[in-house]
């Protein structure tokens, strides 16, 4: 069987809300102290509209990241395309003898899919799904059921022959 290949956009909440905090208390800091006071609450609450839309985008781009997830007949691989900010994360390869089972989870703002793997690990990708992303994330969940079962199928088959 053909090595199938995907290229997903994952978002790490936790680097966001990290983020997010940092630059949002930095950017309110400067602009409290540096830009001159206004007694007007409309216009105070114009100069912040820019604060904050500045902090949620870099803090969208420090918790975004790019993977390959690439399906072969003896494993999955995971390779980084580009990392976190300041992450040290390898590549990951799980063979196709420990997955167990997946879950897909919508939520409000983000998709997750989880792949259960036997020795009680998981193996789990999140995307935000509030901004229309150009990836290969829905294929990814579309197709994952059927290519497990052959890769894994074709697994039993070998180690039976073995």
């Amino acid at each position: 069987m053909k090595q199938r290949q995907y290229k997903v956009r994952i978002h790490s909440v936790s680097r966001f809300i990290i983020a997010m905090i940092i630059i949002l208390c930095s950017l309110s800091f400067i602009l409290v102290e540096y830009f001159p006071h206004v007694e007007n609450q409309f216009i105070s609450f114009l100069q912040f509209v820019p604060v904050l839309l500045i902090s949620l985008f870099i803090a969208n781009k420090i918790g975004t990241a790019k993977i390959k997830i690439v399906f072969t007949s003896e494993a999955i691989i995971h390779t980084w395309e580009r990392k976190f900010p300041l992450s040290w994360e390898r590549d990951i390869t799980i063979p196709w003898g420990i997955v167990d089972n997946y879950v897909f989870q919508n939520d409000r703002t983000f998709d997750s899919f989880i792949i259960n793997l036997k020795n009680n690990t998981r193996y789990k990708i999140d995307r935000q799904n509030m901004f229309a992303e150009k990836d290969d994330f829905k294929k990814l969940v579309k197709e994952f059921p059927r290519l497990s079962n052959n890769y894994r199928n074709k697994e039993v088959c070998r180690k039976s022959k073995i």
